[in-house]
């Protein structure tokens, strides 16, 4: 179920992400006066879980053998009042997409 969560920025300002609350494993901690769930974990905390998963997969592809000229990397990625953010599935595999260029060399 969508719920709009309210996420603490680091400059003291808030944001409200439409979140994923209710499933097993997932929820808000607390109801604000205004109904909008407050998390728990900040939004940077949220984004540093999505950079964290990124620097993983660009570190490894990068050490394939023939490094690649571009890596394209996409993922879905959904926040949770809770725990921060979830990679998404777009089915029930998870959605992580990689696109590796090689760029013939102009002779």
């Amino acid at each position: 179920m969508l719920d709009l969560v309210r996420f603490d920025v680091g400059d003291g300002s808030s944001i409200v992400v439409e979140a994923e609350v209710g499933e097993s494993g997932f929820g808000r901690a607390a109801l604000g006066v205004d109904g909008i769930g407050i998390a728990t974990v900040s939004f940077e905390h949220a984004l540093g879980q999505i950079r964290s998963v990124a620097d993983a997969a660009l570190g490894e592809l990068r050490q394939l053998a023939s490094c690649p000229d571009e890596i394209e990397l996409e993922f879905g990625a959904r926040f949770d009042g809770q725990i921060g953010a979830v990679l998404a599935k777009a089915s029930a595999e998870g959605h992580v997409q990689v696109r590796l260029t090689w760029k013939k060399a102009a002779d």
